[in-house]
């Protein structure tokens, strides 16, 4: 790094050091943070584009608009800057940032010798040239970023991937795998074509999980030294239900960049579904810190709180997600289960529709729907629904059960009992070759109780709780369970199983 110091505001800038400080007061930039304000500096007043600036500062990695948004965020931090009235950065709308600080000399001028006015004129230079922007100092032309094919490729692919819409996602898979045959040895492509398999077995029914982890151990081989590789490893291996070793990858992802948010919020993930909510928790916050405007870690946000019985937190993080993005799947799905299980199934149902017209194949809204249907009492959409599950996603075992409630509703006993004995066969084969969840034995449960045999449904209860099952709120209005809604064993025992200690 160059030495060439400055002041913005009264603040001096002392870039080796990578130090802001004012009179008593000193705070640290991360290396890149500091970069992106050089920067800046080196262009007051003027409006610098997010590809301006971004070609300049990662012209070898491939980085989307969020990584500099939340260099951004840490500099507005730092000086305790407003986005909305900014002493310092100001935000071009949809193009870019413009410093509107005060840049000045790092000590009083005095008066300007010859070699004075040299040794200026160098350290500018200097400064240009540790940016790579050095052309000819009064030249001030943006350098186009050169990419190969196979980096475009996985540009639009990646793209695409973010869209994280089962068309988009598609898509995002003919672009990475044509990134991979450009260049077979791309490991960035590896990681992306990972994800996008994961995300697909994640959210429409995939199952190329298998292959994904392949490819990101492949990945991991070919670029170690990127956040991404690790980060697609843990995503993978948490799917194939390896999560020591996935929260290993992750923590590896945050070694090599300890700023990479994608794999704090994975870590999150796992956290939240390994159920430890004080640790999920802290993620998801810290990931908020990163990155303030992340839709799906406000959504995530939402879900724990709304599984950890606080309605209020819940709510309120969840319409902060639909605020950003009105039709955020994620949060909608969620607050249509707080509504249904609060004793709005209409509205719970009204905002499934609405989602389910852009996205026929959305799981758990399809499943709202089923569930809320079957609680106002409209047993044909409630089977239309839960057999439309079962057409995205086979092996879906609860809308099955969902399917058995309302053929026993109907009367149709014989069908109702095949749908059992299927959940029941293949959730035992689960238990039995040790692939076992604490929910498998609530689905056993619920099995039982739909037979009638509620006092073998409370021994697969208790194997449930002593396998450090859970129970939420939806638990206890659960409708496959309404024949024990008014059993005071099932309320304390969910009373029991639902206590939060965090």
């Amino acid at each position: 790094m160059t030495d060439v110091n400055f002041t913005l505001n009264g603040w001096l800038v002392e870039i080796r050091l990578g130090r802001l400080s004012r009179a008593s007061k000193s705070i640290h930039l991360e290396p890149q943070v500091m970069k992106v304000l050089v920067y800046l500096a080196s262009h007051p007043q003027e409006v610098i584009t997010k590809g301006q600036l971004i070609g300049a500062l990662w012209p070898d990695t491939i980085v989307g608009d969020a990584a500099l948004a939340r260099c951004i965020s840490q500099i507005r931090q730092a000086f305790g800057d407003n986005a909305r009235k900014p002493a310092f950065v100001e935000t071009v709308p949809k193009v870019g940032y413009r410093l509107i600080a005060r840049v000045g000399d790092a000590k009083p001028r005095r008066k300007q010798s010859r070699m004075y006015r040299w040794s200026v004129a160098a350290g500018a230079i200097l400064l240009l040239a540790f940016l790579g922007r050095f052309d000819g100092v009064a030249q001030q032309k943006e350098i186009p970023v050169v990419r190969t094919a196979a980096q475009e490729a996985y540009i639009n692919g990646h793209r695409l991937y973010e869209k994280q819409t089962y068309v988009h996602n598609q898509n995002a898979v003919v672009f990475l795998e044509q990134a991979l045959e450009l260049d077979p040895e791309y490991g960035l492509a590896y990681a992306g074509l990972a994800d996008a398999f994961t995300q697909e077995a994640l959210y429409w029914g995939g199952d190329r999980r298998n292959e994904a982890r392949s490819l990101a151990e492949r990945a991991v081989e070919l670029a170690p030294e990127l956040a991404e590789s690790h980060k697609a490893l843990g995503t993978a291996l948490a799917l194939t239900g390896d999560e020591g070793a996935a929260l290993d990858a992750y923590k590896h992802a945050l070694e090599v960049d300890p700023d990479h948010w994608p794999a704090v919020l994975d870590s999150a993930y796992l956290y939240f579904q390994r159920l430890e909510f004080e640790k999920a928790e802290a993620l998801f916050l810290q990931a908020l810190r990163q990155v303030p405007d992340h839709d799906v870690a406000m959504s995530s946000l939402g879900y724990l709180y709304l599984k950890a019985g606080n309605v209020e937190a819940a709510r309120t993080w969840l319409n902060r997600a639909l605020q950003r993005i009105p039709l955020q799947t994620q949060a909608a799905s969620r607050l249509a289960m707080l509504e249904m299980f609060t004793g709005y199934p209409d509205e719970a149902v009204a905002r499934c529709a609405r989602i389910i017209e852009p996205f026929p194949s959305h799981y758990a809204c399809l499943q709202v729907m089923g569930v809320g249907s079957l609680m106002k009492g409209d047993l044909p959409k409630a089977l239309r629904h839960f057999e439309s599950v079962v057409k995205h996603f086979p092996d879906d075992r609860y809308a099955r059960l969902g399917q058995a409630k309302v053929l026993l509703a109907e009367s149709r006993v014989d069908d109702a009992m095949l749908l059992v004995d299927w959940v029941l066969e293949h959730t035992l084969q689960k238990i039995e070759s040790g692939d076992v969840e604490s929910y498998d034995y609530w689905l056993i449960a619920g099995c039982h109780t739909l037979r009638g045999d509620d006092a073998i449904a409370f021994e697969w209860f208790d194997k449930a709780a002593n396998a450090g099952r859970r129970f939420f709120l939806w638990d206890a209005n659960d409708p496959l369970f309404s024949t024990l809604h008014g059993d005071q064993r099932f309320d304390r025992y969910i009373a029991a199983t639902t206590t939060r200690d965090w």
